[in-house]
């Protein structure tokens, strides 16, 4: 089921990008999620599809996590849509917005993102850094759980051309 959703997003993905000409960029981040009492780093690579200079679409497709040691790939893929504001400077703020949604028989889990970011520069090469609160809420066998977090998030973008 994993695996169908996946290649499904990645083909609207790409028949968009085709279709539209669209700009699409890599970007790969570091990110500190702090929360009560744990505090959480992590590595991750997202692909980015602009739909117009306005708007775009992110996806992770890996992350690997410290403290556990954990590595994902394409599974519990976050997407999040991206809303870019013009401003007469070398910075490029924008506004996010995500949802994370995994059902599977016994276990529920929603993800919801928000917050803030900026891209600086104007080159193939981007430097960025984001603030995301996130919401979890999770259910398993008739029992729940939900916990809030702040995320820093930093890295480079990288502007394939296209």
């Amino acid at each position: 089921m994993k695996k169908t959703i996946l290649i499904a997003l990645a083909t609207l993905i790409l028949a968009g990008g085709a279709f539209a000409q669209l700009n699409l960029k890599l970007e790969g981040a570091g990110h500190l999620a702090i929360s009560d009492g744990e505090n959480a780093f992590s590595i991750d690579g997202c692909g980015i599809l602009h739909m117009n200079d306005m708007f775009a679409f992110r996806a992770q497709a890996f992350m690997l996590e410290f403290d556990p040691m954990k590595f994902y790939l394409g599974t519990g893929l976050i997407v999040d849509g991206l809303i870019f504001f013009e401003v007469p400077a070398n910075i490029t703020p924008y506004g996010i917005l995500g949802l994370h949604l995994f059902l599977e028989d016994n276990y529920n889990q929603m993800l919801l993102n928000f917050g803030g970011g900026s891209e600086f520069g104007s080159g193939a090469l981007r430097p960025f850094a984001e603030l995301i609160v996130r919401i979890l809420s999770v259910s398993w066998s008739g029992h729940s759980d939900s916990a809030n977090s702040v995320s820093i998030r930093g890295g480079v973008r990288f502007d394939l051309g296209f």
